[in-house]
């Protein structure tokens, strides 16, 4: 008898929860929308950097010769940098090339007319009011090469990070404008990436004659421009964004 009691038990449990609704299902989540946006960003400043090369190609059908005068204004171009006194740490005379040339050839014997000697000295200067006194003592020492110079900025890196704070800001006001747009507001940022270095190619300076002078040419430097760009992803949250 004890155990019919039991199994009533148990059925008069099971029942009501066979009784009971099954649950409802979840509604769907509802897609999160974004927007993705491109962003520029530049600053510019004045450079306070320049870059020279100054050297001597020395052409001599005696290899001594040729040697012994690319050595004499390589001496006489360091000499200068002493006197504007540029450190030795801004100073690399790294490069020299030695190339005989030749003439003739096919039925006819070649034959070595002359070599040809290049060197090269390469300046970092701090200090650009001294740049066309280097240039102009520089070219009165035997310097038959010199390249336009290079201007840069010892805040580089400052100057960079500031160019993508820029960039980032100006994709922020760019989502903002479509969130706007559609009726939305702005939500948090989902992906932040840089298109590209901000590396500005070098600049040339220009140079402003002074006609009858016999001062050494006056330089223009003008400014650096440093820029950054990048694209964003940014969550668009239902409702227009709060005033």
């Amino acid at each position: 008898m004890p155990a019919p009691r039991l199994a009533l038990l148990y059925l008069g449990v099971l029942a009501p929860l066979a009784a009971l609704p099954a649950a409802a299902a979840e509604p769907p989540a509802m897609p999160t929308r974004s927007v993705t946006v491109s962003g520029h960003g530049e600053v510019r400043a004045a450079p306070d950097t320049a870059t020279v090369t100054l050297g001597i190609l020395a052409r001599d059908p005696k290899l001594d010769v040729a040697r012994r005068e690319a050595n004499r204004v390589m001496a006489a171009l360091q000499a200068v940098a002493r006197e504007l006194k540029i450190p030795d740490a801004d100073l690399r005379s790294t490069r020299l090339s030695v190339s005989p040339e030749f003439e003739g050839g096919g039925k006819t014997p070649r034959r070595l007319t002359a070599y040809r000697i290049e060197r090269q000295l390469v300046v970092v200067l701090h200090d650009l009011e001294r740049l066309g006194d280097l240039l102009d003592r520089g070219l009165a020492a035997g310097a038959n090469l010199a390249s336009d110079p290079e201007l840069d900025s010892g805040r580089r890196a400052e100057l960079e990070r500031e160019a993508l704070a820029r960039a980032v800001a100006d994709a922020r006001e760019n989502a903002a404008t479509v969130a706007r747009a559609l009726g939305a507001s702005l939500g948090a940022p989902r992906e932040v990436a840089q298109n590209g270095a901000a590396v500005p190619a070098p600049m040339q300076m220009k140079m402003m004659a002074l006609a009858g002078a016999a001062a050494p040419p006056v330089y223009q430097p003008g400014e650096l421009s440093f820029t950054s760009e990048v694209s964003a992803s940014f969550d668009l949250v239902p409702g227009p964004a709060a005033k």
